[in-house]
């Protein structure tokens, strides 16, 4: 719930310049995400809900995140329009399969958790580097490399829910 209550945190942060301060409160939802889901599987406290809802609040957080940065100017738009797809297609398959299998079978998997934890470290290096000129150089491959993983995310989500598909009509 930190991490929903931090959306308009983060976009007004971002909007008024503040990136520091911005990739110092996306640092700390990050690591309260991380903490949360670690007690709730040490805790066996998972549930169908929190497995819906992290990832959806995730996709709010960083998709907020991204598109103020790209309305701020520190992030290109195509950046936004990637994960926007990314998001889309998430979206869609997720209706499709409650659609079709009249349930919604949600599976944590090593690559969607790696994805998260390489797109938020993106995200906050870009944000705590700031406007600095010393750091433009770092700043200009980020860019791109969260472009590449909103493609790589969207292959292992095709993937996945072809698969699921498959699962699905054998079943």
């Amino acid at each position: 719930m930190l991490r929903l209550l931090a959306v308009p945190l983060v976009i007004s942060l971002v909007l008024a310049g503040r990136l520091v301060m911005a990739g110092a409160v996306v640092l700390l939802a990050a690591l309260s995400d991380w903490l949360d889901g670690a007690l709730a599987r040490r805790l066996d406290e998972v549930t169908q809900l929190g497995r819906v809802a992290d990832p959806s609040i995730d996709a709010l957080f960083c998709g907020s995140a991204l598109a103020a940065l790209a309305l701020a100017g520190a992030l290109p738009g195509w950046v936004v329009a990637l994960a926007g797809l990314r998001y889309a297609l998430l979206a869609g398959g997720a209706l499709g399969l409650r659609l079709f299998a009249g349930y919604l079978p949600v599976r944590a998997t090593f690559a969607g958790r790696l994805f998260y934890v390489l797109q938020y470290g993106l995200l906050v290096l870009l944000l705590l580097l700031g406007s600095g000129e010393g750091a433009a150089a770092l700043r200009r491959w980020i860019p791109p490399a969260l472009g590449g993983l909103q493609v790589l995310v969207s292959l292992q989500l095709a993937l996945l829910g072809r698969n699921l598909y498959a699962e699905l009509r054998r079943a």
